[in-house]
């Protein structure tokens, strides 16, 4: 059957219901696995700060040359966090763990900003305190072990990992994963209907017949409700039974 424009409306009326209540399934279906199917992902974070001030007494003076050297500093430091000279240790540091190098290497990330003093390292896993000890632990060898490296000891934990909050779930978004599922709800079903009526050889109305068939409609057949169908029944058994009351004739 060729839909054309007029008859889209009437598919819509037609199919109000499949429309509405499959991307609502799609809807629910998305929030039910993204909180109790899907195993969340914890990201725990830490900062630190490149910094050395000259101690004067009673008050800290910054030396503006040693602020820009500080921030030339950062993506070297950076680099130095995923080094296995720092990641070797962590490891050995948490050994119940069973960490490899090669594998911390990829996981944790590293992120300095554009003339900032500040490094923030992050490390993602199942649990959140599993995330939180490591990324603990790799801020805390970096600052030991910094030292040994460069020189100088210029470098301070400005925040470490404590307590999970909302942004610390990371995967599964729900909010993200329902707006997805309705989306594709949406297309599925209409694209559900618009095959299924395209492919299908039933008429709704006597105006499709008569362009798709290009005849003359003689006559048509008014539908009857299931209301009025009901309504009907008693007057019909009542006839039947009139009839079954008529007293049969029999010839001989």
């Amino acid at each position: 059957m060729t839909l054309t424009y007029k008859n889209y409306w009437d598919l819509f009326r037609r199919t109000k219901w499949f429309l509405t209540l499959f991307p609502i399934a799609c809807l629910l279906a998305a929030v039910f696995v993204s909180m109790y199917v899907v195993k969340p992902v914890y990201v725990a974070e830490s900062s630190l700060l490149i910094y050395k001030a000259n101690q004067t007494p009673g008050r800290e003076q910054i030396d503006l040359d040693a602020v820009q050297t500080n921030t030339a500093l950062a993506p070297t430091y950076a680099a130095l966090i995923t080094d296995p000279f720092i990641l070797d240790k962590v490891v050995a540091r948490l050994p119940n763990m069973g960490l490899k190098t090669e594998k911390l290497q990829k996981q944790i990330l590293v992120s300095a900003g554009e003339r900032s003093q500040i490094i923030t390292i992050s490390y993602k896993a199942y649990s959140f305190d599993n995330a939180k000890q490591i990324i603990n632990t790799v801020a805390t060898v970096f600052k030991d072990e910094i030292q040994s490296v460069v020189g100088i000891d210029n470098i301070q934990i400005l925040y470490t990992a404590n307590i999970p909050n909302s942004d610390s779930v990371i995967r599964p978004n729900v909010v993200t994963n329902a707006i997805i599922a309705v989306i594709l709800g949406v297309i599925i079903s209409s694209v559900a209907v618009l095959i299924r009526e395209a492919v299908r050889d039933t008429y709704h109305s006597e105006e499709a017949i008569a362009v798709e068939l290009n005849v003359a409609v003689l006559g048509t057949i008014r539908q009857i409700k299931r209301k009025e169908f009901r309504k009907k029944q008693p007057v019909e058994e009542k006839i039947k039974r009139r009839v079954s009351e008529v007293p049969k004739v029999e010839a001989f």
